[in-house]
């Protein structure tokens, strides 16, 4: 996967939480042309992880963080 802006991020946490949502209600969710159902909440659950991290990341603005350096 290349880079993801926050935009592409942020959508792609949008439909796996939307996936969760459905299949906890017993219910598909499609997105491609892959359907999700409970069988696949590890998969969802992973997801939503994954690009909430990233969201998460790229609204602080990502980049390196430096712990424990000492000042010039």
């Amino acid at each position: 996967m290349g880079v993801i802006d926050l935009d592409t991020a942020q959508t792609m946490l949008d439909l796996w939480v939307a996936a969760g949502q459905a299949v906890s209600r017993s219910q598909s969710y499609t997105i491609g042309s892959k359907t999700f159902t409970r069988s696949d909440a590890a998969t969802i659950e992973a997801n939503i992880n994954k690009y909430n991290s990233l969201v998460s990341k790229l609204t602080r603005g990502g980049g390196v963080r430096l712990t424990g350096a000492t000042p010039c």
